[in-house]
């Protein structure tokens, strides 16, 4: 009878820590993206800027479930749409999402959904390496850039070629080099287990 109590305990505890760390972990991707959004480069030739936000987002896909990499983005977008600074820019407003950036911010829920569910099915089959968890990323990336484009495209009433060339060309360098250093960061963690938000 007592093992039985102990061992209800046990699994009380194990289920109240590990909500706690989900918890923490969906508030510190949340308060990390907000923060990438301070972190920008205007271009001229473009409405979109360079920002640490990607970096953080294929980060928060890696690191957290796909259902909680998916509500801490809809957090973020939440929060700024009713008006806190947290889009890039240091703005915020729905506005924002209207403007000719809002299909990148939406597109940050689904790309770190694809990374999550990317990175369980790579972990599952155990062929979770540093290639695969970089082509996560990248397929991450990619869907923002397919948000983005779109509809960048549609709100300045672009072409594909001129939506791609100031919507995406732009920005593959500076993201080649944040896919592999979070993609460094993940596998370095995750061979040390030190992954706590899962």
């Amino acid at each position: 009878m007592q093992s039985v109590f102990m061992e209800n305990i046990f699994i009380k505890e194990i289920v109240i820590n590990g909500s706690l760390r989900r918890t923490i972990g969906m508030l510190a991707f949340l308060i990390l993206v907000s923060f990438g959004a301070y972190i920008y480069i205007p271009l001229l030739f473009t409405p979109v800027p360079v920002t640490l936000q990607t970096f953080f987002v294929i980060l928060a896909g890696a690191m957290l479930r796909k259902k909680d990499s998916i509500l801490s983005q809809c957090l973020y977008v939440a929060f700024g749409m009713f008006g806190w600074p947290v889009f890039s820019q240091i703005t915020g407003g729905w506005m924002k999402l209207a403007g000719p950036t809002g299909g990148y911010i939406v597109g940050f829920i689904f790309g770190a959904a694809i990374i999550a569910w990317l990175i369980e099915v790579f972990t599952a089959n155990n062929k979770l390496n540093f290639n695969t968890i970089a082509f996560s990323m990248l397929c991450g990336i990619l869907v923002i850039y397919l948000f983005g484009a779109t509809w960048l495209g549609f709100v300045l009433r672009l072409s594909v070629a001129h939506a791609v060339k100031l919507g995406v060309a732009p920005f593959i360098l500076p993201d080649f080099l944040k896919i592999v250093l979070a993609a460094i960061i993940y596998k370095s963690m995750n061979e040390k287990q030190r992954i706590i938000f899962k």
